[in-house]
């Protein structure tokens, strides 16, 4: 509602391994207990392996930190089983991904009475994809 929550992003962004690291921050306490970080989530991810085409995204998780833990592994994240000084790393591949996310998917469109929830399906991406016109090539 023109406010700002919190941020996203991607970094570490590497082109020879399809891959890069996912981060989020809701500050806002009015909504970090809330869906808005998993619709965040989601609509990043979502580009990230439809469009950006990565095979993989890594997180960094505070041990200390068992809501984020819960968040990431929502998302289909898998842990690493031995922390490095008090932090988790985890990743996720797009099978583990779309399979994760479908329940969230359906709570989303519960939530909001409406056949999506404002979140694409995966096989809704695929079909806008494979009906989008290839760019003109020239004169």
């Amino acid at each position: 509602e023109g406010r700002f929550i919190g941020m996203t992003n991607l970094r570490e962004i590497s082109a020879e391994y399809c891959s890069a690291e996912g981060g989020m921050l809701i500050w806002d306490e009015e909504h970090q207990n809330s869906l808005v970080p998993f619709r965040a989530a989601l609509v990043g991810t979502d580009l990230a392996f439809w469009e950006y085409g990565f095979e993989r995204i890594y997180a960094r998780v505070l041990v200390s930190n068992p809501r984020a833990r819960r968040f990431n592994k929502a998302l289909g994240y898998v842990f690493e089983p031995d922390p490095e000084e008090g932090v988790l790393r985890g990743s996720v591949t797009p099978a583990q991904y779309w399979a994760a996310t479908a329940g969230l998917r359906k709570v989303l469109d519960e939530h909001d009475g409406t056949e999506n929830g404002g979140v694409p399906w995966p096989e809704e991406i695929a079909a806008a994809r494979a009906a989008r016109k290839k760019p003109p090539t020239g004169p």
